[in-house]
């Protein structure tokens, strides 16, 4: 498979989503939501978890809980969530197109991991696929930083290697994370769309 010519582009970095994205957890994260809405008798729709792809599981059971009228906290269920996901990880593997250019750029450019998941979880499906040591630097959504939720998250990331938001490509495939990173200024490739192509 030919690579996106990254550099003819203007970029400079690299930012990737982790789950969906360079590793496949989606079946993971899905069953453990599915434990957790049996237990608590959610009636909603698993799918109703589709538009929330690259949003921390916090924010998914505030809504959630909103959205089926119940008083739970919304952190404990979400932990609740990320101990079922974190216990099953070991069965994600990862995709070999993205991870390509993980591999192809390791040390041309700066590439960082910012996920929507929880750092424990995100550094362990890293580390169990040998993909750790390839990464600048690896930013989960229980860290001190602004969510993906937010295009600050984007920007704070192009302050602290100096480099214009304008030169940075965004490989993800959540909406909320494609479409906050655009925001940002950033170049952006989708990586549900085949064949990949570099929009922004």
């Amino acid at each position: 498979m030919a690579l996106l010519e990254l550099e003819k582009n203007d970029i400079r970095g690299i930012i990737f989503d982790c789950d969906g994205t360079l590793v496949d957890t989606l079946s993971v994260h899905l069953d453990a939501w599915a434990v957790v809405f049996k237990k608590y008798g959610i009636t909603t729709p698993i799918s109703y978890l589709d538009k929330f792809n690259s949003c921390p599981s916090w924010f998914i059971a505030e809504d959630l809980l909103k959205l089926e009228g119940l008083d739970f906290d919304p952190n404990a269920l979400a932990d609740e969530k990320e101990a079922l996901y974190f216990d099953n990880l070991k069965s994600a593997k990862v995709l070999e197109n993205i991870v390509e250019y993980v591999k192809f750029y390791f040390k041309k450019m700066p590439m960082i991991v910012l996920s929507g998941g929880v750092s424990r979880g995100v550094k362990k499906s890293l580390e169990i696929n040998n993909l750790s040591s390839y990464f600048d630097r690896i930013i989960g959504a229980d860290e001190e930083f602004p969510p993906k939720t937010e295009p600050a998250s984007f920007v704070e990331v192009a302050k602290h290697f100096e480099i214009e938001p304008n030169n940075w490509v965004v490989f993800e495939d959540g909406d909320v994370g494609l479409e906050n990173a655009l925001l940002a200024g950033m170049k952006v490739v989708d990586v549900r769309k085949s064949p990949l192509i570099i929009e922004g």
